[in-house]
């Protein structure tokens, strides 16, 4: 169904008004080279994604470009070839090639058809800033599905993880972050008089909606960034409907008790130009269905097709310095701890434990297991 939008339109000579569907007429955008790419200063491979974008009015999914030639330069005269893994992946070798800070680097793209593009010069900035984190209680409205399928809007009770980072430039320095969100829970089942079964389980997920950013919200007289909203954690945990029905009962499930929270926080220093193409993404997201909220085709990113200028070339090759941090809050506590390491052997999972009176208990939590 293509959108329409609806035109209010004033009679001058008698008081009515009428309603009139406009259908507008959107360029169907077709072979346009989209783009997903990043280079950080962390040792490890750097990878790039080609697809071509669909039409507007197709079902299709998106078409990997497989067999172009990838390439990123520095701006010391160095290239650095990208081997091609499949599905439109392309992946640098990280003997060969770190992000160094104050450098700039150029994805360069020659794709099957003879055509040639570019990224424009992008800086790695400097991720060296002092970060401290806090929390505190706060509520959030979150959209739920029960077992039936039925969405509902309701209230819940949590706490925000709070940042604030210390400027140390003369100016704004501007951040992305994401967050993965563990929770650890347990649960037992009884098996017999003598016998009850023990489940040490966890479920990671992204908690963010939309691309988190320093709102640029900043104090007069400096450019210290206080009490950024990383992530919401919330008191109880919404088991995935999907995710119950595959582990075991619900009605075990929802008298699971929740041992521990792992909050793994990646925080990005953006150059300017990334930083506007996340910001146009959250308007576009964040639109409300009004006649002037952004549409997808009022921005695009960093790349040109440098040999048809004409040809429309859509993504970003980013480049940013990149910070990991752990965290752990117990469920209703607003205490922050630090870890140094916490390394999942899957996203979910279970593992059982038998206790019983005789012999005595065996086993217990997994080796990962934070407590």
């Amino acid at each position: 169904m293509k959108p329409y939008i609806i035109i209010l339109i004033l009679a001058t000579s008698v008081c009515f008004s009428c309603r009139q569907p406009y259908d507008p007429k959107i360029d169907s955008v077709t072979n346009a080279l989209v783009v997903e790419g990043m280079i950080t200063d962390e040792a490890k491979s750097y990878t790039v994604k080609l697809s071509l974008a669909v039409k507007y009015d197709s079902t299709d999914n998106f078409s990997s470009v497989n067999h172009a030639h990838v390439s990123i330069l520095d701006d010391c005269g160095n290239k650095y070839n990208l081997l091609e893994s499949g599905n439109g992946v392309y992946a640098s070798n990280p003997a060969e090639l770190k992000g160094l800070p104050g450098h700039s680097y150029t994805l360069h793209i020659e794709t099957q058809d003879g055509e040639v593009y570019e990224s424009s010069p992008q800086t790695l900035l400097l991720n060296d800033f002092g970060m401290t984190t806090h929390a505190a209680y706060t509520t959030q409205d979150k959209l739920i599905e029960d077992a039936y399928g039925q969405v509902s809007k309701i209230t819940v009770n949590g706490v925000d993880l709070l940042a604030n980072i210390a400027n140390n430039t003369d100016t704004i320095s501007r951040f992305r972050f994401e967050s993965v969100v563990t929770t650890e829970y347990m649960y037992s089942m009884m098996i017999s008089p003598t016998r009850t079964d023990v489940y040490y389980c966890w479920y990671s997920e992204n908690p963010d909606n939309l691309v988190n950013l320093t709102d640029e919200k900043y104090q007069t007289s400096s450019y210290d960034i206080q009490n950024h909203t990383v992530c919401f954690i919330p008191t109880v945990y919404m088991y995935p409907v999907d995710y119950v029905d595959s582990v075991t009962r619900k009605d075990s499930l929802l008298n699971a008790s929740i041992a521990n929270r792992i909050i793994r926080v990646t925080r990005y220093r953006m150059n300017n130009e990334s930083f506007q193409y996340y910001k146009d993404i959250n308007s576009l997201l964040s639109a409300q269905g009004k006649i002037f909220d952004p549409t997808a085709y009022q921005f695009k990113g960093n790349i040109t097709c440098i040999s048809n200028p004409q040809k429309l070339a859509l993504g970003l090759f980013e480049a940013s310095s990149v910070r990991t941090s752990i965290y752990t809050i117990k469920p209703g506590s607003i205490k922050v701890n630090q870890i140094s390491s916490f390394n999942l052997p899957s996203p979910s999972g279970c593992v059982g434990v038998i206790s019983s009176l005789e012999p005595p208990s065996s086993g217990g939590p997994p080796d990962f297991w934070v407590y």
